[in-house]
Order: structure tokens, then C-alpha cells, then sequence
């Protein structure tokens, strides 16, 4: 009888946020494969499989890189972030990891052209979860304990995702790019819009939002702002709540200038939301060209903002094509084919 592929998944973040989401997705793929054991053993694993390719390198895992050479392990490591940005810093990774995931067609391209083994596998969000839902905007308010006079007849602007960093949370996190959401929203009548925010880590957001004026609504706890707290336990909301503002908000905003991801393209896409987002990460492979913009044309955004919500532009088009191209790839069949051709690229056969 052929013996199974004992697989150790390693690394988490311990509060329940996107790497700890991964690992939890990815145990789920593995576990529904015939052939393939998940391990909690280092020593008996045959592959070690790091949900955040950085922690290979991390100190506390040396002995995972000992057992890797003298044992003949395979290391498989998922790329979390734009690893161009930092040609040295993958360079170190020579001799230790035998497969990348690349989370997208640019990374694996970049990969690929410096001769590193990849496989292109974007990050998995469930339809299960992010769905468009028959609600009413009142009904939504409800549920989420928004006032919903404030946002009667606004355009629901969403953003989601950290902006500040960890380090000093009135700093802004460059990858994320804060600045350029607020200048687009300056560039907004202020009567017609309302900024919905969520999500820890926001400090430097709101900040600018309250400096600058611009109209905004925290759904979580906001004592954290004022105090400088930093808000990681209490403000990462649940897939529920998140899908709920997916589904009040009219628009979602991506200003990154550096991304691997975000998730919030996949998953404002499954919740046929319309989308902006700046050409980061995930955006080319998913995103219908429109939805695509340079942050050096921020102020065309504006225009096309007003646009579309005064019925000079149709979205209906684009919010198809997202959710479609989303769909295609996060449907279970096939993205459990996506986890399968990581065995095949490492000549394993299940």
C-alpha cells in the first residue's frame, strides 16, 4: 500500500488574521486529498509547507532548514507580499525552498525569470462566505448598528484593510498607501459620500480623516484612536460582519502601492461590489480593465466615482466580469486542482 505525504504546515499570526486564515484554508484543501497526511511531527513531515515564505528564514526555524538538508525534506513557501520589491531579500532563499507559491501572474513571472520553481496560486477566499445578500441598505445598518440617517442617499465608499503601521500606529504603512485614498476623497463633493471603515489598525486613517474633514463611519470599537491603543484583538472583525459591509457599501477603494494581495479584491468581487483599485497584486488577474487605475490619475477616479453613481456610467458590466473571473478560480473543484498541481510540480505522485 502506498504511503501517504505527511505534510507540515508551518506558521500563524495568532490573532486570527489573514495568515492564520491561510493556514486554516489550506489545512482545509490538504486534509481532502487522498494521498496527503497533514503532520504535526517535524521530524517524520516530508513536507514542510510555510504559509508565509519570510519564516523560513526566521531563527526559530533553523532546525527546519537542518532537517531540510540532511534529511532531503521539501520546503513549499507561500509568497504574502510584492517579492520584487526586494530582489535580495529572495535571494536568501536559494538552496532552502523548493517551491513558491506565487499568489500572482506578475510574482511568478518574476520568479520565473530569475529561475525560481513557482507554481501561481492566488490566495483562497469562500464564496461560502462572501456572497451578495438580499438585504436592504436599512436592513444592513441594522445588523451593523449604523445609523442609517447618516448614510441615507450617500455613496458607501469601503476600507477595510490596515493602513498604519505596527510599529508606531500614526504612521502610515507605505505598502498600503493611505494617503492616496484620502487625496481621492478630497477630491469628492463632501455631501455625497461617506468613507465606511472597519478593520484594526486604522489609526492614521482616521487621523487624516478628522484633520481633513472627509465624512466617515468606523464600524468596531474607536475608544483605541484617541488613547493610541492599538486595536488588533478587538477590532479584526467576523467573516459575517465583513461580508455585511461588502454588501452596504456602494464602492471599495484599493490605494496600495505595494501589494501579494489583498483579499479585499477577491471578496468585494464575490459580493458583486464595485471595485477601484490601483494595478497591485492581484488586481490585473482579476479585475476588468475599468476597475484598474494609476495612482497618478487619482483625480479621474473622483470623476469616474460620480459617474457611475449619477447613472452617467454603467458598472453592471464590471462588477459581472469580476465576480465571474473570482468565481471561476475560488469554485472548490477547481482550486482543489490548483493545491494538487503542487504535488505534480514536485514530482510527488499522490
Amino acid at each position: 500500500m502506498k504511503k501517504s505525504v505527511k505534510v507540515k504546515i508551518i506558521g500563524r499570526d495568532w490573532v486570527n488574521w489573514s495568515i492564520d486564515k491561510d493556514r486554516k484554508n489550506l489545512c482545509s484543501f490538504l486534509s481532502d486529498l487522498k494521498g496527503v497526511k497533514l503532520s504535526s511531527s517535524y521530524i517524520f513531515s516530508d513536507i514542510y509547507f510555510f504559509v508565509w515564505y519570510e519564516q523560513v528564514f526566521s531563527l526559530k526555524f533553523f532546525f527546519v532548514r537542518l532537517l531540510k538538508k540532511f534529511f532531503h525534506k521539501k520546503i513549499v513557501a507561500v509568497i504574502t507580499n510584492d517579492c520584487r520589491d526586494d530582489i535580495n531579500k529572495i535571494n536568501h532563499f536559494k538552496g532552502l525552498v523548493d517551491l513558491f507559491i506565487a499568489p500572482s501572474q506578475a510574482v511568478s513571472d518574476f520568479l520565473t525569470a530569475n529561475n525560481w520553481p513557482n507554481i501561481k496560486i492566488p490566495f483562497y477566499v469562500s464564496p461560502a462566505e462572501f456572497y451578495r445578500l438580499s438585504l436592504t441598505k436599512l436592513a444592513l445598518c441594522e445588523r451593523l448598528k449604523i445609523d442609517y440617517s447618516l448614510v441615507k442617499d450617500k455613496i458607501l465608499i469601503g476600507s477595510f484593510q490596515r493602513d498604519s503601521l505596527g510599529k508606531n500606529l500614526l504612521l502610515p504603512k507605505w505598502q498600503k498607501n493611505p494617503d492616496l485614498l484620502v487625496k481621492i476623497l478630497s477630491g469628492l463633493p463632501r455631501e455625497k459620500f461617506i468613507l465606511i471603515l472597519a478593520g484594526p489598525r486604522r489609526h492614521y486613517l482616521v487621523k487624516e480623516c478628522e484633520r481633513q474633514s472627509i465624512p466617515y463611519i468606523f464600524v468596531g470599537e474607536s475608544q483605541c484612536f484617541a488613547a493610541g491603543k492599538d486595536d488588533v484583538l478587538v477590532n479584526n472583525l467576523s467573516i459575517e460582519k465583513i461580508n455585511w459591509l461588502y454588501n452596504l457599501i456602494d464602492l471599495y477603494l484599493v490605494t496600495s502601492a505595494s501589494e501579494g494581495g489583498p483579499k479585499a479584491i477577491l471578496e468585494s468581487s464575490l459580493c458583486q461590489t464595485m471595485i477601484f483599485s490601483t494595478p497591485v497584486g492581484l488586481a490585473p488577474d482579476f479585475l476588468h480593465p475599468f476597475s484598474l487605475f494609476d495612482s497618478g490619475d487619482y483625480s479621474k477616479i473622483s470623476e469616474y466615482i460620480l459617474n457611475c453613481f449619477d447613472g452617467k456610467m454603467k458598472q453592471t458590466e464590471y462588477i459581472k466580469y469580476n465576480f465571474e473571473k473570482v468565481l471561476s478560480v475560488m469554485e472548490n473543484n477547481h482550486y482543489q486542482d490548483l493545491i494538487i498541481n503542487i504535488f505534480f510540480k514536485l514530482n510527488i505522485i499522490l
